[in-house]
């Protein structure tokens, strides 16, 4: 459950609502997203499963610093016009995201349970917006 979890809050960043500038197309745009998401996921993939509480503290940071990166690399590609409002949606998801795992390392830290089920319970939900923006835009490997 707390690989779960973990895993469901990998994502962090910022420059949510900068001010974008335009790519020419949608598949430009979800092109790019696409190669960011396959490198940060083949990142993702090779965290070692956590076998304790240590364990998933380490895992939770390698998590955060992957996706604050992969967050940092999408809010900066060019935005097709019709979907710059979509995708600073799910760039400012990402940086909320970042904030739940900083909480979660925090609570792990403490062994806060009940902290940890909530931003669990929220990460889960966030993700599942963010997953359903993202494939609407055509980047299905960051729906992932």
């Amino acid at each position: 459950m707390l690989r779960l979890t973990a895993l469901s809050l990998a994502v962090a960043g910022a420059l949510a609502f900068a001010a974008p500038s335009f790519a020419a197309s949608a598949s430009d745009w979800s092109k790019s997203a696409d190669k960011i998401c396959a490198r940060a996921n083949a990142e993702l993939d090779k965290i070692p499963q956590p076998k304790s509480t240590l364990e998933l503290i380490a895992a939770s940071e390698r998590f955060l610093e992957v996706g604050k990166r992969q967050t940092d690399e999408l809010a900066k590609l060019k935005r097709p016009s019709a979907d710059a409002a979509a995708i600073g949606r799910v760039v400012g998801i990402y940086e909320q995201e970042g904030g739940l795992v900083k909480g979660l390392i925090a609570a792990l830290r403490k062994n806060d349970q009940k902290t940890i089920k909530t931003l669990g319970t929220q990460g889960d939900a966030l993700s599942v917006k963010a997953a359903g923006i993202i494939k609407g835009l055509g980047a299905a490997k960051c729906a992932r």
